[in-house]
């Protein structure tokens, strides 16, 4: 009852209501809090948002376009709304760098997060006299937008003027300490080698460079850069002091250490968009016309996957427990089609079937059916997992005869059904 008052509440809640006519008019009112009717807004918004694609396109493919720019709106808008997009920019603003690290912090965190940037920053989240007091609300709404919980849903925070951000901090500068100082500079990337590698000699060379402006272009394991030597480098044989309380030095240093950087490239430059030569396709997921009803969907990145299937034991529970509801069930045993419970008594042919049906789909299938005297099927099921081997050749007319050959450990089985007036010779052998 619970669950219908709260879906109840839910849809009492929902200002949009998509499948009712005026939807589009209240959900820019409810979401941008704007008149009904305003086409221009929209058409705005919507040209933000492919813009927003065109930055996203660029990043995958030729890098980041621009550090400045940003979606303004915390809501998309309708595909429909896509108009008069032929002659919208692509260009971007050029120069742009990214946020320091620190600088970073700042501009994403909560106050209650204040304790990760340096202290004299830190109460420019909390001081009600902080001229950025407004950046770091301690009550804000979420919006569930369709969702059930509060972390799907949209949280309305304020956009972070980076301009109003910078002018905040520039009083505090002089007050960080060196350490905070380093930490909020963007620093070198390092490469670490092995002395195992096949690369190692012409990476040590470089390590063990007294002038770290020395560097040296490098071109190995599609990896292109530039290396230089580091004061980080510990030398081979030696110690390393570990650098965090309770860790275990390491005493027989194997590794060399350069800084590395990346090629530099013109603004303009352009990366070709191409396949690699001897790329090889993953594994396809829609069927083709040959796969037929075999076909089994890939599923993430794992193409083994284990399937369910119901073994001989669960077939017989499930038998007996339809054949004591159903009050009776005769001789029991393997039955026409494949299934279990045709026999003798008051309910033939009433028990658990599995027709034609195959409940361990590691099985694969082959059903030949022709006339001829009587209906008859030909079962050819062969299963390799866990080294079972069965094959069906089941004749059915008015008798029936059965063999079984059942070995323990890896098993072949053989079924054998002809017909007769209900009569049964059934031989078992065990080894």
């Amino acid at each position: 009852m619970a669950n219908l008052d709260d879906e109840d509440e839910e849809e009492n809640n929902d200002e949009v209501r998509l499948w009712e006519d005026g939807f589009k008019d209240r959900y820019y009112e409810s979401k941008f809090d704007v008149a009904p009717g305003n086409q221009q807004f929209r058409y705005a918004v919507a040209l933000q948002y492919v813009r927003g694609l065109c930055w996203v396109l660029k990043y995958y493919y030729q890098g980041c376009a621009s550090w400045n720019w940003y979606f303004p709106y915390h809501y998309a808008p309708f595909a429909s709304d896509f108009v008069n997009i032929q002659g919208l920019s692509t260009m971007f603003e050029k120069g742009t760098k990214p946020f320091n690290p620190l600088e970073q912090l700042m501009g994403v965190f909560p106050a209650a997060s204040s304790s990760h940037v340096p202290e004299p920053w830190a109460k420019l989240m909390s001081d009600p006299e902080s001229p950025i007091i407004d950046f770091y609300p301690e009550d804000f709404k979420i919006d569930l937008n369709g969702k059930k919980f509060a972390w799907q849903g949209v949280a309305l925070l304020p956009f972070v003027d980076e301009k109003r951000l910078f002018k905040a901090l520039v009083p505090y500068y002089d007050q960080l300490t060196g350490e905070e100082v380093k930490r909020n500079k963007r620093g070198d990337n390092y490469l670490y080698i092995s002395n195992q590698s096949p690369h190692y000699k012409k990476v040590k060379k470089v390590s063990e460079k007294d002038d770290e402006s020395v560097c040296k272009a490098i071109s190995f394991d599609g990896m292109r850069g530039t290396l230089g030597s580091t004061e980080l480098n510990t030398a081979i044989s030696g110690i390393l002091k570990s650098p965090i309380s309770g860790l275990s030095d390491i005493n027989d240093n194997i590794t060399v250490t350069t800084t590395f950087k990346d090629p530099e490239y013109d603004d303009d430059y352009i990366f070709e968009a191409k396949r690699l030569e001897n790329a090889v396709d993953p594994p396809q997921v829609l069927p083709n016309e040959q796969s037929g009803n075999k076909h089994r969907p890939v599923i993430g990145f794992n193409s083994h996957l284990t399937r369910a299937y119901v073994p001989d034991s669960g077939h017989r529970m499930l038998n007996a427990g339809i054949r004591n509801q159903q009050g009776g069930g005769g001789g029991g045993g393997y039955g026409q089609g494949g299934g279990y419970g045709q026999g003798g008594g008051g309910n033939q042919g009433q028990g658990y079937q599995n027709n034609s049906r195959n409940y361990n789909y590691n099985y694969n299938n082959n059903y030949n059916q022709h006339q001829g005297g009587g209906y008859q099927n030909n079962y050819n099921n062969r299963q390799q997992q866990y080294g079972h081997n069965q094959r069906f050749n089941q004749d059915n007319s008015n008798q029936q005869q059965r063999n079984f050959n059942n070995y323990n450990g890896p098993r072949n089985n053989n079924y054998q059904q002809q017909g007769g007036s209900r009569q049964q010779n059934q031989n078992y052998r065990r080894f």
